[in-house]
């Protein structure tokens, strides 16, 4: 069961700062999203609809969404304290509807179309 993490942060820059604190406690850059609060995307990571819409008041007013998925509780706990640290306190929502896509490994080769060189 995917777990996601999301905090409302004052700005854009403050985001920023809590994007790079994230990716410097190692979690992968595929898991750390700035949202723009739009309804359907947060309703998609399990946020419930109210929940939702007070996030995306948020951005209306200049905030900025930032999401972490993990897997582990552990990881959850611990991007939640990161954002808290950043000034805001992450909610957990687990959403038993998403699993994920499968992960690769960033050391294995992947097979699919490269969209860059099209």
């Amino acid at each position: 069961m995917a777990t996601v993490i999301v905090g409302l942060l004052s700005d854009a820059h403050q985001a920023r700062g809590l994007i790079r604190a994230l990716d410097d406690a190692g979690f992968s850059g595929e898991d750390i999203d700035m949202s723009g609060g739009l309804l359907s995307e947060l309703a998609a990571r399990g946020v419930p609809d109210e929940e939702a819409s007070s996030y995306a008041e948020g951005v209306r007013r200049g905030g900025a969404i930032v999401c972490v998925r993990t897997d582990e509780d552990q990881e959850a706990v611990e991007a939640a304290e990161l954002m808290a640290e950043h000034g805001a306190p992450g909610r957990i929502y687990h959403d038993p509807r998403y699993m994920g896509p499968e992960r690769r490994m960033r050391q294995e080769p992947y097979d699919g179309v490269n969209r860059r060189a099209i």
